[in-house]
């Protein structure tokens, strides 16, 4: 049985692929609690 493998930019495709799709998820489910919206607890009404 001939293995061959494969071509080197599909190597590269598929690494930086896989990356960027575990560096998306890390900065999306850790930043979650830093961004969330505060509120002061005053309102203030303008006519």
């Amino acid at each position: 049985m001939n293995h061959k493998r494969p071509p080197i930019p599909a190597i590269v495709i598929i690494l930086l692929i896989v990356v960027f799709s575990i560096y998306f998820i890390v900065t999306q489910t850790a930043g979650a609690d830093e961004t969330a919206l505060t509120a002061s607890g005053t309102i203030e009404a303008t006519r």
